[in-house]
């Protein structure tokens, strides 16, 4: 709610504010895994293939590919605070599989040309200080994040 209302202001500063949808899908308790197909999954090291996976990808997002956006807000991280961070670079765990979404869900929704932008923007909104669920290392799960 914040997020439109924010974004609503910002809007309305440079002229008639456009009506503004947000799609909430949000799952507490969920881990990345779970927002990816195991094709994405795969192309990470140190990332776990189940049929778990998926879940949320399937019932939380594929519904919505149809439509065009203009870009998402994302906030997850707490459940895999007990994971492997991993690194970007070497594409391993949860540094990798963040950037992965990211591409994989600018490539749905840019599918066909005319709808969503391939490069619409992808914000996320790093854990707070108290938003680790028990983990020790908010700042290294923070920079996998980014």
């Amino acid at each position: 709610y914040y997020f439109g209302e924010s974004l609503t202001d910002e809007l309305a500063k440079v002229g008639p504010a456009p009506p503004i949808g947000l799609i909430h899908t949000a799952w507490g308790g969920s881990m990345i895994e779970q927002w990816l197909d195991n094709e994405t999954i795969a192309t990470c090291g140190n990332a776990s293939i189940s049929s778990a996976n998926g879940e949320w990808h399937e019932t939380r997002v594929m519904p919505y590919v149809d439509m065009t956006i203009k870009g998402w807000v994302w906030y997850q991280g707490e459940n895999d605070m007990h994971g492997f961070f991993g690194n970007s670079a070497l594409k391993t765990g949860y540094s990798c599989m963040m950037p992965a979404l990211v591409s994989s869900w600018r490539k749905l929704w840019s599918a066909d040309a005319g709808t969503t932008d391939p490069m619409a923007p992808f914000g996320l909104v790093t854990l707070a200080p108290s938003g680790g669920e028990g983990g020790n290392d908010i700042g290294t799960m923070r920079w996998a994040q980014t």
